[in-house]
């Protein structure tokens, strides 16, 4: 991967999600995000996140997706290569509060096969949802008209 200058992922949009998670854990809001629908990976995935340095994410083209024979709803994600291993690292450091318990045990029982470890306690019984379940919200923000 010496010589590579861009990675590319053709994901389903739940993995673009957790892309995009460990991005932000890292870089924040991507800030350069722009696609056109057409030049898929020429333009969105490649020369974008080359020449901005930055993220991109594309819906991908026609030509794209007959190439990558990618599924209707997947869509592309590149970036520079030298954000790689950042990303891993924030997609890692996410899984607690950002997957259910299922995808959670899913993962739990991949790495117990490959004898891998991640370097993070998954924890069961945790999202980001669940982290303040004992706090109570305002009352005010209810009473707030929305229209």
């Amino acid at each position: 991967m010496e010589d590579a200058d861009v990675a590319m992922f053709v994901c389903s949009a739940w993995q673009g999600m957790r892309v995009i998670q460990g991005y932000t854990y890292h870089y924040g809001m991507a800030k350069n995000i722009g696609m056109i629908g057409n030049q898929g990976i020429c333009s969105d995935l490649v020369a974008r996140p080359y020449m901005k340095n930055d993220l991109n994410i594309s819906v991908m083209c026609l030509g794209a997706r007959m190439h990558t024979k990618a599924e209707d709803g997947e869509l592309g994600i590149g970036m520079p290569i030298r954000m790689l291993w950042q990303l891993i690292e924030g997609v890692v450091n996410t899984i607690n509060p950002s997957m259910e318990d299922k995808r959670k045990e899913d993962l739990l029982e991949r790495l117990a096969e490959e004898k891998e470890d991640i370097g993070i306690t998954v924890e069961l019984g945790k999202m980001y949802g669940s982290y303040g379940k004992h706090m109570k919200y305002p009352e005010k923000l209810y009473e707030k008209e929305l229209f």
